[in-house]
């Protein structure tokens, strides 16, 4: 008897032998042969013609594209982050291009758009930038973490994402921080990106405050 060769998809879960993988994406089994040779999995299964060479995305990489995009000098950034990966490296035409892409698509939008003034969140883009419910936000907020209005009393609270990146790296905001994004992969790296990118910036701040007490 001899053993099918059975390939489950990564994200659906679904188990078929190649012969049936083939037929479902209606190629030919030496297609579907060199797209598993060439490609992730995920990708190697997708129903229709794929992209060709740089137009590919992984999953993973767009999930990574969704928490950084908004971040400074993102070109170097991504193209580091890349390298270290393994992923390919990108242009600025690919980054922006794949970026409008996934606000048609609602992917950032829904999740991650951050207000024009740069740096600034509302209340529910921060709890959705963190995949929580906004009751924790509203818990920290009345333990200390700073937020701002317009100057109008009906107009919304604003966090700042550097007020943000202070109160969450003090010991209490630590804690609870790291608890709400505990198994949350994709929460923990836009955590980790803000920190990196704010946090100096903070430390300039505090630096600023202490030459002027001086003086």
């Amino acid at each position: 008897m001899v053993k099918m060769h059975l390939i489950t998809h990564p994200t659906t879960g679904e188990t078929l032998c190649k012969k049936d993988w083939a037929d479902k994406l209606q190629i030919s089994r030496l297609t579907l042969y060199e797209r598993i040779k060439n490609h992730p999995l995920d990708i190697a299964l997708t129903p229709g013609r794929l992209a060709t060479g740089r137009d590919i995305w992984s999953a993973e990489e767009e999930d990574y594209l969704c928490c950084v995009y908004r971040s400074p000098n993102l070109y170097k950034r991504w193209n580091r982050t890349a390298k270290f990966r393994g992923w390919k490296e990108r242009s600025h035409y690919a980054l922006d291009k794949h970026i409008s892409l996934l606000m048609a698509e609602g992917a950032i939008d829904s999740r991650r758009n951050l207000d024009e003034s740069a740096g600034w969140l509302s209340i529910r883009q921060l709890h959705q930038c963190l995949g929580i419910s906004e009751d924790p936000v509203k818990l920290w907020i009345s333990l200390g973490l700073k937020v701002t209005r317009n100057g109008e009393k009906q107009s919304s609270y604003k966090i700042h994402l550097r007020d943000f990146v202070v109160w969450a790296c003090t010991f209490n905001g630590a804690a609870m921080v790291a608890k709400a994004v505990h198994g949350n992969a994709i929460a923990s790296t836009w955590l980790l990106v803000q920190i990196g990118n704010w946090m100096p910036e903070a430390k300039r701040t505090r630096r600023g405050k202490r030459n002027l007490e001086v003086a």
